[in-house]
């Protein structure tokens, strides 16, 4: 869910400091940067995670999402300034990204790039009989737009690997009233689990309908297949 956030600006008297060569900002620095921020306004980003057997080795692992900036260092909220135009500068000063992993385990890592977390992380189960576990994502991008891509991804010998996509519309979505997000077991309004299976409803297709009895099976290629976008 995109917001515009209207905050009164606070008037600082301030004097000037000379301006230092590195071309690397602190988070301080962007923030005291062309605008003045409410210190007390601050958008929470969720920590997402999925349990189930990912890699195949019939036990179950918790898969889990975590935002850091440029430097590694754990993100969990950003300031919000005086529209949502300088949240989005503010996301990509800091280099703000989104990486997926296997607690406890060595394998590999998703890493999604500049992204401000996730609306969802689902596990589908094992959705092409290769004995692993599928997971779809829709990340929340830094960006004007409520279209976005809900992606399903499987551990490929030992590697990520996106093997489905369908378009979603998050204004249809993740349209929630209130300041917590909830946490999503499904899509609402183009993923559900309807009849003992997952249904879909592509907001890319001209006769999109997200009624879930207009929905189509969920049909997930292999590992081997040549996806494209």
């Amino acid at each position: 869910m995109k917001y515009l956030y209207f905050i009164v600006p606070l008037i600082i008297l301030f004097s000037c400091t000379k301006k230092e060569n590195s071309q690397t900002k602190t988070q301080k620095q962007i923030l005291s940067e062309n605008t003045i921020y409410n210190q007390s306004d601050y958008m929470k980003i969720d920590i997402h995670y999925a349990e189930g057997d990912f890699d195949g080795d019939g036990n179950k692992e918790k898969l889990v999402s975590f935002i850091s900036d440029s430097t590694g260092k754990a993100i969990d909220s950003i300031p919000t300034g005086n529209d949502w135009g300088e949240t989005l500068d503010y996301a990509f000063g800091i280099g703000l990204t989104t990486t997926i992993y296997i607690e406890g385990k060595k394998t590999d890592t998703l890493k999604l790039g500049t992204s401000m977390g996730l609306y969802c992380l689902i596990n589908l189960g094992d959705m092409n009989n290769d004995k692993k576990d599928e997971v779809i994502l829709v990340a929340d991008w830094p960006d004007y737009s409520n279209l976005n891509t809900a992606r399903v991804y499987s551990l490929c010998d030992n590697k990520w690997k996106e093997i489905k996509t369908f378009g979603v519309n998050e204004g249809i979505a993740f349209d929630w009233e209130g300041d917590i997000r909830p946490t999503y077991k499904d899509i609402p309004g183009f993923l559900k689990h309807y009849k003992g299976k997952w249904v879909i409803a592509d907001y890319n297709d001209e006769d999109y309908n997200g009624q879930v009895e207009n929905m189509k099976p969920l049909l997930i290629p292999n590992c081997n297949f040549s996806h494209k976008k």
